[in-house]
């Protein structure tokens, strides 16, 4: 079960950046990449406390750098958007597709 900070970090914390930026003026773009330091400040802080990567961390972080720098470089919000749909798919896809072989894609993320 996720701790209290993960939730807070990764859920909770960029829902409300998103909200409260996009009320006071900020594109939703520059909205969306606020929201996303927050996933990324919870995986150094992982990272620090136990001294080790978390694969589905670098996963997450990929495509959220990955959609990021298509937004900011083609200047369109859709990207942003698109992206998180398309990697988190196309992830899903692999994991199910996993299930065929002895043992499932997650068991040696989570390994």
């Amino acid at each position: 079960m996720p701790d209290l900070p993960t939730l807070v970090f990764d859920v909770a914390m960029p829902i409300v950046a998103f909200n409260v930026l996009t009320r006071y003026g900020v594109s939703t773009l520059w909205a969306l990449v606020v929201g996303g330091l927050f996933p990324a400040s919870n995986n150094l802080r992982v990272w620090a406390k136990s001294r080790r990567l978390e694969p589905l961390g670098i996963i997450v972080m990929t495509f959220l750098v990955i959609g990021t720098a298509a937004s900011l470089i083609s200047g369109s919000v859709f990207f942003a958007l698109i992206k998180e749909s398309f990697l988190t798919a196309t992830f899903g896809f692999i994991c199910l597709g996993s299930l065929l072989a002895e043992r499932p894609l997650m068991f040696y993320i989570n390994r």
